[in-house]
């Protein structure tokens, strides 16, 4: 891999800078050319940042490329030797990082950081963090540095996690890393990401618990998976029963942060359970069609999901064969179909200045030098706007009563795992980062 270098603005996907985001607010602002997409494109692909061809290979295959790729990272990883490589590969392929930054040691996975992370043992490190972002960032030609995503701890209402269940440690942590951020200027390139898991599997059954506040937060996200029948508490679910009962919450308590579904996937039909993931279910799911729950989200969010803004795939086969670009996956050709909308497009939308509306502006593909004429401030724009859309386009409610019931029968099927298995599961979900 070489150096950090600015990516050409002729290339043919090229849809972000820092100007674009942060500048917004500085210029005088022509007309508004609007298009009806608002939702962006992202994906977790295999290799984990360290392979530009992964992501290539998924642009290559997808109806449209990505506007972010996510990777995860520990608390035992830095910028140096890592970041700053994983995040240059993705943004070479014109998208941007998304970094989920676990609050883990991954020698020591099963204690709790948030408390050394409160009492300040981690300012240090969280500092040289900083530091290295700034460095990297400074690699670039000023007009051309990129905005980071910064998922922290997500899934901390669940029990795989040695941060999950803790919410008061969670928000303290949250604040006074987000602070540190602030200190250094860093914050005016990270979009800060705060990722439930859809269903509560802690003990306190309440996301809201956990919320560090507006002025911390930009984009509230969720995570939420198909399973199928492979645990024997779970069926063959669509994006509506796995999300609707969530997103209700999120909408009800911020409804002025867009909501990114920050991982999401569907097993294949064809998938047995596998016991070392403990899961103990069955094959009654063969029959179904992977293809068509992709088709049938994407029109789902476009109709029913307005405070949507991103959605990110979890594309690399672990748990089960979530990967829609491996030789025997049967979900492609549904979700380039859906894709056909322009509901979705391959533009990184920037939460502190989306409007709040169902339109957004069209990033072109332009010399960022020319200024950001097509982003406009939302307070320049109907406050109203965003709210009616998300109040009148809600989804039904039968369709919300059927995931809050789903979501109880889950929550109580997955808590009655012994402990020693939770503890197994765990471990093999952080297999991912260390590398």
């Amino acid at each position: 891999m070489s150096e950090p270098a600015g990516i050409d603005s002729t290339e043919s996907h090229m849809r972000y800078s820092i100007v674009s985001c942060f500048l917004a607010m500085l210029v005088v602002f022509s007309p508004v050319k609007t298009v009806s997409a608002q939702v962006m494109l992202g994906a977790y692909v295999p290799g984990d940042g360290w392979r530009i061809d992964e992501i290539e290979r998924f642009n290559e295959l997808s109806a449209k490329p990505l506007a972010f790729v996510t990777f995860f990272s520990a608390f035992s990883h830095n910028w140096r030797e890592h970041l700053k490589w994983q995040s240059s590969n993705i943004y070479s392929t014109g998208a941007i990082p998304l970094i989920s930054w676990m609050p883990i040691d991954v020698d020591d996975p099963d204690r709790n950081l948030l408390p050394e992370i409160v009492a300040g043992e981690w300012d240090d490190y969280i500092d040289k963090w900083i530091d290295g972002l700034l460095t990297w960032l400074a690699s670039y030609p000023e007009n051309k540095r990129p905005m980071i995503l910064l998922r922290f701890g997500h899934e901390f209402n669940g029990h795989w996690y040695s941060y999950s269940g803790e919410p008061m440690l969670f928000v303290v942590a949250w604040r006074r890393i987000h602070d540190r951020f602030q200190r250094a200027g860093a914050n005016e390139f990270v979009e800060w990401i705060w990722n439930a898991n859809h269903i509560s599997f802690d003990a306190h059954n309440d996301i809201t618990k956990y919320y560090p506040g507006d002025r911390y937060v930009d984009w509230t996200a969720l995570d939420g998976y198909n399973w199928g029948t492979n645990h024997d508490w779970t069926n063959w679910d669509t994006f509506e029963t796995i999300f609707a009962a969530a997103y209700d919450t999120l909408i009800t308590n911020y409804p002025d942060k867009p909501i990114l579904i920050a991982e999401y996937g569907t097993t294949e039909p064809r998938d047995l359970p596998t016991p070392v993931w403990g899961q103990r279910g069955s094959d009654v799911d063969r029959d179904e069609n992977r293809s068509a729950w992709f088709q049938n989200m994407l029109a789902s969010i476009e109709e029913h999901f307005p405070a949507i803004r991103g959605i990110g795939l979890f594309g690399n086969n672990k748990e089960l064969s979530w990967s829609l670009t491996d030789e025997l996956s049967t979900g492609l050709e549904g979700f380039n179909l859906g894709l056909q909308s322009d509901h979705y497009n391959s533009n990184f939308l920037c939460a502190r200045v989306m409007p709040p509306d169902t339109r957004l502006p069209l990033i072109e593909q332009q010399d960022v030098l020319s200024g950001p004429a097509n982003f406009i401030p939302r307070e320049l724009l109907d406050p109203n706007v965003f709210s009616h859309a998300i109040n009148t386009r809600k989804p039904p409610e039968e369709v919300v009563e059927k995931a809050v019931s789903k979501s109880y029968r889950y929550r109580e099927g997955a808590r009655s795992i012994s402990e020693q298995q939770r503890a197994s599961m765990a471990l093999k979900r952080l297999e991912v980062i260390t590398y």
